[in-house]
């Protein structure tokens, strides 16, 4: 793989030659540095070495909102983010429930109003929307997502 590398445009990711762990460690500055720190401490990021997943990336704020202060983040809570496949918006079907890195739980992806408005459509993993979808890397795709995913 070439690494060409990930270039963030005001908060927008563009997407260039790059496996999901190389794109993941070049994002780490541009507001995801504490997925990728916690994906590092436990250990995840040698899991998405291998083989093809999709990432649910909460984004700095959505930590910060959740605390303010570190996170005791498990391993099975992180898990929950990743779904053992490749999957873009188009294989994310309305109703579908999705098996996580943890086989104990899945992820259920809606599509409906964003913010109750019924003309602007939007894309939730659970509870959390979608800002950014199918960004694609060599071996994933990330969904940038505004909150923390907490099995249920």
């Amino acid at each position: 793989t070439s690494n060409l590398g990930v270039r963030v445009n005001h908060r927008r990711m563009i997407a260039v030659e790059a496996t999901l762990v190389e794109t993941l460690d070049q994002i780490s500055g541009a507001g995801f540095s504490r997925l990728v720190k916690e994906l590092k401490e436990k250990g995840l990021m040698d899991a998405l070495a291998e083989g093809e997943h999709t990432v649910f990336a909460p984004t700095d704020d959505a930590f910060i909102a959740f605390s303010d202060g570190p996170i005791d983040y498990s391993v099975e809570q992180l898990s929950y983010h990743i779904i053992n496949e490749k999957k873009s918006t188009l294989r994310l079907r309305k109703g579908a429930v999705h098996q996580t890195l943890n086989p104990e739980h899945k992820i259920s992806m809606t599509f409906g109003p964003l913010n109750r408005n019924p003309g602007v459509s939007a894309i939730y993993a659970d509870d959390a929307l979608v800002l950014e979808a199918d960004f694609e890397c060599d071996d994933g795709v990330i969904h940038v997502i505004d909150k923390l995913l907490f099995p249920g």
